[in-house]
């Protein structure tokens, strides 16, 4: 089965997820979300931040070895390791924007709601709660 979207799985099971989930396509995916190619090297903070997530997700949902993960990119399995252990945690820890990336597009791969679609399910039940509301005051429903 290949995956081209993440947005096609619609499976509940967070394990079925992870064993269809492959270095390519959380690959594709990072690529398509930065419009940046992961084989670049470049140094840039940016860049090596984008890096250390990739790595990261591909050590979560996968079965992978870092030489593996490192070999897919034209990498060494030392810069995987300096990217989860280093690399990563000050990503998360400096910078917001890629923290809240990380933490949505875990949810999404784990077959979790992220938080903005947990937003808009809120302001539709809102809607509903007002309008039920609303009948009420109007003596509409009783």
């Amino acid at each position: 089965m290949e995956l081209t979207d993440l947005n096609s799985i619609k499976v509940n099971d967070a394990e079925v997820i992870c064993d269809s989930i492959t270095l390519d396509f959380i690959k594709n995916r990072i690529e398509k979300d930065f419009d940046f190619d992961l084989t670049l090297r470049t140094r840039k903070r940016q860049d090596t931040y984008i890096r250390a997530i990739y790595y990261k997700l591909c050590r979560e949902f996968t079965v992978y070895s870092l030489e593996q993960i490192a070999n897919f990119i034209d990498r060494t399995h030392a810069s995987v390791l300096n990217g989860i252990n280093y690399t990563f945690k000050e990503a998360m820890f400096h910078e917001k924007y890629f923290k809240k990336y990380y933490k949505d597009l875990k949810a999404e791969l784990e077959g979790l709601p992220t938080l903005e679609k947990r937003y808009k399910e809120s302001l539709v039940r809102i809607k509903e709660l007002e309008h039920t509301l609303d009948s009420y005051r109007d003596g509409t429903l009783r």
